[in-house]
């Protein structure tokens, strides 16, 4: 009876176990981390609650396209700045006149305006070549101021320093004391035309420019026995950089002043050439500063009767010129352009040797030729 007792306590204890449900393993103790019962398997790092302080990069969904960069503008070749023309004037008769020029914007700062004293006298070609090899590009040579032989008797100014001041050790011109026109630019790059004489009372030797001429007449032979000095009314101390004279002046303050210069700077002492047509060149330059290089050709050369010093102010007036000075004319009358060649046809060819030119080129030239 105990055994079969004892049998069934066993029963019904391993009836017991098996309906038990499977126990859970202890938790870690607090401050312990809990690994997992399989070795084989990895423990993934649970991420921080807490936001990162440095903002995660997301990267782009499409590949990033490099940000366009606009080609930078060329500038516009320095050809533009110079304006090239020709007109052809009726004179009746079946006469014409042949007027070439050039009309540069000096606001182009990459152009230079040089007034050159040519020592010995050369041809313009020549003279344009000579640059050239030097390694400076020329753009626009024209004829300057009068010469005897050799030597210049007008004012030249390059690089602010007076080359010549025109004038014997008296402050002569042929004899007599005159102021004639003269067309310079400032260290701004402003072009004026004043009447200059270079006054002796200065110690510095510098051109003084006048409001108006010297009062000589050579239509009434009166003639001013007193040179002006640095205290004469109105004298003012002409501070250029580059200048040269000739004569008369054709335009001031957009009026024209040829016929009353004319005689005043005693251009007809000799006889009335200026109203006769002949070859003929001048220079000025516009209210905005642009500056006008003209050429009239004339003795029949290119089929050309030439110009009177009236009509050549009619002529730069038509051009726009403000203000503008004749320049030397006759045989040396003669423009020579960018490819070095004449671009008007002189009544000596192959052109006369002069003493002085304005320039125009790509550097400023700090000899002259």
């Amino acid at each position: 009876m105990k055994k079969l007792y004892s049998l069934l306590i066993s029963v019904l204890l391993a009836c017991l176990l098996v309906a038990a449900p499977q126990c859970k393993a202890p938790a870690a103790p607090q401050g312990q981390e809990q690994t997992s019962a399989d070795p084989s398997e990895d423990v993934s790092e649970e991420p921080s609650a807490e936001p990162s302080s440095e903002p995660s990069e997301e990267p782009s969904q499409e590949p990033s396209e490099e940000p366009s960069v606009e080609p930078s503008e060329e500038p516009a070749p320095v050809e533009e700045s110079i304006v090239a023309g020709h007109f052809e004037k009726d004179l009746g008769d079946g006469k014409v006149a042949k007027g070439f020029y050039y009309i540069v914007d000096m606001s182009d700062e990459r152009l230079c305006f040089n007034a050159i004293s040519v020592k010995p006298v050369a041809r313009l070609t020549d003279i344009f070549t000579h640059y050239v090899d030097a390694g400076v590009k020329p753009y626009i040579l024209i004829n300057a101021g009068y010469f005897g032989g050799t030597v210049s008797v007008s004012p030249i100014v390059h690089n602010g320093v007076m080359m010549t001041s025109g004038a014997d050790g008296q402050g002569k011109y042929d004899g007599y004391y005159l102021s004639r026109a003269a067309f310079g630019m400032t260290k701004d790059r402003q072009f004026q035309s004043c009447w200059v004489y270079p006054c002796q009372d200065d110690p510095y030797g510098g051109l003084y420019a006048f409001p108006e001429p010297i009062p000589n007449d050579d239509r009434t032979d009166t003639y001013v026995t007193a040179p002006p000095t640095t205290q004469t009314e109105g004298a003012v101390r002409w501070d250029v950089e580059e200048a040269i004279g000739a004569g008369p002046m054709l335009l001031k303050d957009g009026e024209d002043v040829s016929i009353e210069s004319y005689h005043k700077e005693v251009h007809a002492i000799g006889g009335r050439a200026g109203y006769n047509r002949h070859p003929r060149s001048a220079i000025g330059a516009t209210a905005d500063n642009k500056v006008i290089f003209l050429v009239v050709d004339g003795r029949g050369a290119g089929g050309s009767a030439g110009a009177t010093i009236p009509e050549m102010a009619v002529y730069m007036k038509e051009l726009g010129a403000e203000h503008a000075i004749n320049l030397d004319g006759g045989g040396s009358a003669g423009m020579v352009g960018p490819e070095g060649t004449f671009v008007d046809t002189p009544s000596e060819l192959p052109g006369r040797r002069v003493a002085s030119v304005f320039m125009i080129t790509d550097k400023d030239v700090k000899r002259n030729y």
